[in-house]
C-alpha cells in the first residue's frame, strides 16, 4: 500500500516534501548552534552566498536546466518573466530568514519552531483566497490535528521575557513571509523547473540580504570572516542544508501538489528539529512530545493521500 502510493507522482512529491522538512528541521538546529559564534545577519549572508553559488553551479552544469534557462535570459520578454518569477525570493529566503534569524537569536529554538507550525494555516487561507484552491472539511480537521501535534512536539518556553517576546514576533513576521512565498511559488513552478527557479529566487534573496547588511554595517562583509575556519565551514554547510537542498525539494513537490497540501508537510519540521535538538544539542524529549510526533506523522500521511476536492 505504502509502496504503491510513493511510486505515484503524488507520492514522489510527498517524499520531496518530507525530505525538505527534514533538511529544514535539522538545518535550524545547526543554525541555532552557529548563532553562538556568528551574528544573525552575517550567518544568513554566508549561508545564502554558499547556497546561491552551489545552485548556479548545478543549474548551469545540468543540461536540461541550461537548455531551459539560457534562451530565456537572452530574450527580453522571457527575461522579464524570469525577473517576476524570482521576486518571491525577496520574501523567502530574503525577509523571511532575516526576520527568523534575528528572532532566533532572541528566543528559544522551540518557540521559533512552534511559531513556524502555524504556517500551514496561513498558507491555506492565502491559497483559498488568491489561488481559489478548494479547502474541504477533511483537510481542515487534519490540518488542525497536524498543528496540535506540532504544538505537543515542541511545547512552549516558560521563560518568557521582553527579549523573547520580540524574538517571537520577528519569527511570526518571517513565517508570514514564508507563507506568502509558498503561495506565489505555486504559480512559478508551473512556468519554470524547480532547479533554475530556486537559483533565481535565492539570488534575489541574497541581493536583499547584502543590501540590508550594507545598510546595517556600512559595508558588505561577505568576503570577510573573522571567525575560525571550522565555524565558517559549518556556516557554509548549513547554508547548503537549510537553503539550497530543501528549497529545491519543496519546489519539486509543489509542482505536483497544491500549496495547501504542500504546506502541511512543513509541520514535520518540528519533528525533525526536536529530534535533532535532542541528538545534537542535548535538549529534552518527553513522552508527550513523542505523542505529538506520532499525531503529526499520522495527519501528514492522511493529508498526503487526500483527493484534491476533499
Amino acid at each position: 500500500m505504502l509502496k504503491s502510493f510513493f511510486a505515484t507522482q503524488k507520492g514522489k512529491a510527498a517524499i520531496a516534501m518530507i525530505l525538505s522538512a527534514a533538511f529544514w528541521g535539522l538545518g535550524s538546529v545547526l543554525s541555532k548552534g552557529i548563532l553562538e559564534y556568528i551574528p544573525p545577519l552575517k550567518l544568513v549572508e554566508v549561508q545564502l552566498t554558499a547556497s546561491v553559488t552551489l545552485l548556479w553551479i548545478v543549474t548551469l552544469s545540468h543540461p536540461g536546466s541550461k537548455r531551459e534557462l539560457l534562451p530565456k535570459l537572452f530574450d527580453r520578454r522571457q527575461a522579464w518573466k524570469l525577473l517576476i518569477l524570482g521576486l518571491p525570493g525577496l520574501l523567502e529566503p530574503g525577509f523571511g530568514y532575516i526576520f527568523c534569524m534575528l528572532g532566533l537569536a532572541r528566543t528559544s529554538a522551540s518557540n521559533a519552531t512552534l511559531i513556524g507550525a502555524i504556517e500551514p494555516a496561513i498558507v491555506i487561507s492565502i491559497a483559498w483566497i488568491f489561488l481559489g484552491e478548494s479547502v474541504g472539511f477533511s483537510l481542515l480537521w487534519l490540518s488542525s490535528l497536524n498543528i496540535i501535534g506540532a504544538i505537543l512536539t515542541v511545547g512552549f518556553d516558560s521563560n518568557l521575557n521582553a527579549s523573547s517576546l520580540i524574538g517571537d514576533l520577528l519569527v511570526v513576521a518571517g513565517t508570514v513571509c514564508a507563507a506568502v512565498y509558498a503561495v506565489l511559488s505555486r504559480r512559478g513552478v508551473q512556468q519554470l523547473s524547480a532547479l533554475p527557479l530556486t537559483a533565481i529566487q535565492q539570488s534575489f534573496g541574497l541581493m536583499l540580504v547584502l543590501v540590508i547588511c550594507w545598510l546595517a554595517s556600512g559595508e558588505s562583509t561577505v568576503f570577510y570572516f573573522a571567525g575560525s575556519q571550522a565555524i565558517l565551514g559549518l556556516a557554509i554547510a548549513s547554508g547548503i542544508l537549510q537553503y539550497a537542498v530543501p528549497y529545491w525539494l519543496y519546489l519539486v513537490g509543489l509542482k505536483t501538489i497544491s500549496a495547501s497540501i504542500a504546506a502541511q508537510f512543513l509541520t514535520l519540521i518540528p519533528v525533525f528539529g526536536t529530534v535533532g535538538a535532542y541528538v545534537f544539542l542535548g535538549e529534552r524529549l518527553t513522552l508527550m512530545q513523542g505523542f505529538g510526533m506520532a499525531l503529526t506523522l499520522t495527519a501528514v500521511f492522511l493529508i498526503a493521500r487526500l483527493r484534491k476536492d476533499e
